[in-house]
């Protein structure tokens, strides 16, 4: 990702915060900016052109539907490139929380989504231990959902503008945005002796 920190476009950029889990905000803040349409079968549809949009963290706890939320992002990334757009997502504390295992501010719903999403059967996709074990395969560095989030930023520069979840203070700079961003991206992949560079 240190290659891919510091940004220039003369693009339209929109930011969008925290959405926690909830698709119903997030389909209308992705509408309000111009960017989605859906089909006539309801998939999702980039129409944002050249836009780049950055989601500044925290797709993660509190709502229902987490990881459709970030397929979703994946999904649009993929058609706004063809347009000459993008789609960049940063990773917040919410996702450092869950990859350290650390689930308080998951949802019920977010138990059934991850045992969905793991594959589980339907005659154990609503025992909570068996949902508790799918999220933990699913998020635990190395996990499919935590090499998703891997390619997700802690910090990027565009143009002027530097896009973080919580703040940059002095330290992070001396440190290096782009080695924060390539160190939290092997803990997330579960890379040999791989540690988080801000926990």
């Amino acid at each position: 990702l240190s290659q891919r920190t510091f940004l220039t476009t003369e693009s339209r950029i929109v930011a969008i915060g925290d959405l926690h889990g909830d698709l119903q905000k997030t389909v209308s803040a992705l509408k309000l900016a111009g960017v989605l349409d859906i089909s006539e079968s309801g998939a999702p549809l980039w129409c944002g052109g050249d836009t780049v949009i950055v989601q500044v963290g925290d797709l993660l706890d509190r709502g229902d539907h987490e990881i459709q939320i970030l397929h979703l992002f994946l999904r649009l990334k993929e058609q706004a490139k063809a347009s000459g757009g993008d789609v960049f997502l940063l990773n917040g504390n919410h996702e450092s929380l869950n990859i350290c295992g650390d689930f308080r501010y998951v949802t019920s719903g977010g138990f059934v989504e991850s045992a969905r999403v793991a594959g589980l059967p339907p005659e154990l996709a609503g025992n909570f231990q068996a949902q508790l074990k799918a999220r933990i395969a699913l998020f635990a560095p190395g996990g499919p959902i935590a090499q998703e989030l891997a390619n997700s930023y802690v910090a990027l520069k565009i143009n002027d503008t530097v896009f973080a979840h919580g703040g940059i203070m002095p330290h992070h700079i001396e440190y290096g945005l782009g080695r924060l961003n390539d160190e939290m991206s092997m803990w997330m992949r579960g890379e040999n002796d791989a540690r988080s560079p801000i926990l």
